[in-house]
């Protein structure tokens, strides 16, 4: 088994226990873990529930170096197909399954804890559905049945179909439950996390690399999942607890009134308090290990940050979304100050990365001026162009990073016109097709991976890739952290740079402070390291008044009209020069000398032919060899004249 020391020790001492967070960093081999402990828990039937983007993965990996065949869990249709509604026999069997296709998977089971307390809100084409369903039965359809789902009162009886989740913990189909990134627990409301949180097995298994969210509360469900039932928990599942452990570990801090004539108010900050506690508390049920602590060699992270001017267009555009928050919804309605200062967030983030964004020019704003940039072209789309450039002239594959995915088709649009091999992964590509094409880019057969920073941030791994950028960063801590965690992995070759591209004098600068702080935060209650503690908590109308305070009227930009024209006289021949370099650079495919070797060792053949050493290769490259003998060459040999015989008598 292919385990590292570290990853060895690890999963042993996971294995004491029936319910653990084993929280290692990103990309030090979780994806292992996944099925080592269970088959160390020796359980029965083991559930895997993943992104959906990450069954390839996930499915190769278990199979190459466990020899285990993940059993695709789909629909409630795949339940009973698979006799999980049966208890169970034979050996041990894993099963993978999605979030979407446990939680949701066109199930109308809509009780308190999937919405508000008190406000269930069936979907209103199956409720549509049910009624027609109970008229051609002669049965009442009552849908505000709330916790009396299923049962029948007099003549009323409520109809409904039951989420998958639901069908494996009435039946208890499984002894063990592996969850791989388990920050998809941390919503108190959300139907997936309340779906996951249904299930009660045995044994039970979170990974993720980043436990904390944005805030140290966001950690709550995971341990109260894992462990609540083991008795390690001192907090009971519910939001009153989750409400008592934010309390008792965040300071308070104390704010200016907002308005005139109004009270000063307190809110939790990021400060994080009774700090040998809060470790006495987690450290029974996390195992957390970063990277530096695993004892072997890795390649260093070499962080590059780009700074670009704005364009004309561009800087006229921001401007104008900075003097002039949104003032009604997409539905025309009026928007709270919370709401309102969520969306100029989002528009000033659009304004700094793709300034041409539809998303712009819907805004209901007060003031005059331009919504929307006349151009997809920003010096921040050209300087990813000419990183992408430097990268491939030097044999590198490169992994953009991009929040919006106007950015993402525009980036495309630029390398398929250069005739740069590339391939586009975000929300609007399935996720099994993204796992597929994934892949596809880790063998090598496109140059450039443009990737969504929340689609394809979490449980992928592309070692091969030395080469990320990031044009813009989201709020959300883990999202950043985890996307550079999908190149600088434990097994990456060689170095890996991260390009860094800041708008300057505008909301990139605050964004970055602020991925810094939730950082220290992270580190200092997870990994027990006094790291500088934060500053300031990041109040979305602070980062706005940041904003405008360090944003510059008349500072030097650059026209787009000048980046187009370099675009079609050099940068496009230029790009496609750097591609034609790279297939220079790319090794030609076939086994290499590890492969050779091993497979003339699977044969006690004194000399092997070079054709049976290319059959053993393929075999093993498959994971279906078996080491080859005499007695089993005669034992061929033998079957073979059988049925000669058999047809020349017949």
């Amino acid at each position: 088994m292919p385990l590292k020391p570290f990853q060895t020790s690890d999963i042993a001492r996971a294995a004491m226990h029936d319910g653990v967070i084993l929280a290692w960093e990103p990309g030090m081999g979780k994806s292992l873990a996944a099925v080592a402990w269970p088959l160390v828990k020796k359980a029965r039937r083991t559930l895997i529930v993943a992104p959906g983007s990450l069954h390839h993965q996930l499915t190769v990996s278990a199979s190459k170096f466990f020899r285990v065949y993940l059993n695709p869990l789909r629909n409630k249709q795949d339940f009973f197909d698979l006799d999980l509604h049966r208890p169970s026999t034979g050996p041990p069997r894993f099963y993978i399954t999605s979030y979407t296709a446990l939680g949701l998977n066109e199930a109308d089971e809509w009780s308190d804890s999937f919405a508000r307390p008190g406000s269930p809100r069936p979907n209103r084409l199956l409720v549509a559905r049910r009624r027609s369903w109970g008229r051609r039965h002669n049965i009442r359809y009552d849908q505000n049945c709330g916790a009396s789902i299923g049962i029948t009162k007099g003549t009323i009886t409520c109809i409904w179909s039951p989420t998958l989740a639901r069908l494996a913990e009435s039946y208890g189909s499984f002894d063990c439950v592996v969850v791989d990134e388990g920050t998809r627990l941390q919503a108190t409301n959300s139907r997936i996390g309340s779906s996951i949180r249904l299930l009660q097995p045995r044994f039970r298994l979170v990974l993720t690399g980043t436990p904390i969210k944005n805030r140290l509360e966001s950690i709550f469900w995971l341990c109260a999942w894992s462990a609540g039932h083991t008795g390690r928990w001192p907090y009971s599942n519910s939001d009153e607890a989750k409400e008592s452990f934010a309390r008792d570990f965040h300071q308070k801090e104390e704010h200016p009134p907002r308005k005139p004539n109004a009270r000063s108010f307190t809110k939790p900050s990021n400060h994080i308090c009774s700090l040998p506690r809060l470790w006495r508390t987690l450290s029974p049920i996390i195992i957390r290990r970063r990277k530096s602590e695993c004892g072997c060699a890795i390649a260093p992270k070499i962080v590059t940050p780009v700074f670009v001017k704005s364009g004309t267009a561009q800087l006229a555009v921001y401007r104008h979304h900075l003097e002039n928050p949104p003032l009604l919804s997409g539905r025309a309605k009026p928007v709270s100050p919370r709401t309102r200062t969520g969306m100029q967030l989002t528009n000033l983030r659009l304004a700094a990365l793709c300034p041409d964004s539809e998303k712009l020019a819907r805004a209901i704003t007060a003031g005059q001026g331009p919504k929307r940039s006349w151009t997809e072209w920003t010096p921040k789309l050209f300087a990813t162009l000419e990183i992408i450039r430097d990268c491939l002239a030097r044999g590198k594959q490169v992994l953009v990073g991009s929040p919006f995915r106007n950015f993402s088709s525009a980036l495309c649009s630029k390398l398929s016109e250069a005739e740069v091999s590339c391939v586009l992964l975000d929300g609007g590509t399935p996720p099994t097709q993204r796992g597929l094409l994934a892949d596809e880019f880790k063998r090598g057969i496109h140059s450039v991976l443009v990737a969504g920073l929340k689609a394809m941030g979490e449980g992928h791994s592309f070692e091969n890739c030395s080469e990320l950028i990031l044009p813009g960063l989201s709020f959300a801590y883990d999202e950043n952290e985890q996307f550079i965690h999908r190149v600088w992995r434990i097994n990456s070759p060689d170095p890996v740079r991260i390009h860094l591209l800041v708008l300057e004098g505008s909301i990139d600068e605050k964004l970055h402070e602020i991925y810094t702080e939730k950082g220290d935060s992270s580190d200092l209650a997870i990994d027990g390291r006094l790291f500088r503690e934060p500053i300031s908590n990041p109040d979305p109308v602070w980062i706005i008044r940041e904003a405008a305070r360090i944003f510059q009227k008349n500072v030097p930009s650059t026209d787009e009209q000048i980046l187009i024209d370099s675009w079609e006289t050099s940068l496009a021949r230029q790009l496609r020069l750097a591609h034609l370099k790279y297939l220079e650079h790319k090794p030609a495919s076939g086994p290499d000398a590890n492969e050779r070797r091993a497979a003339i060792e699977l044969t006690d053949l004194p000399s092997p032919t070079q054709h049976s050493v290319d059959i053993l290769r393929k075999h093993y490259k498959a994971g279906t060899f078996s080491r080859v003998t005499s007695k089993i060459i005669a034992t061929s040999i033998a079957k073979l004249k059988a049925i000669n015989r058999q047809h020349r008598t017949s």
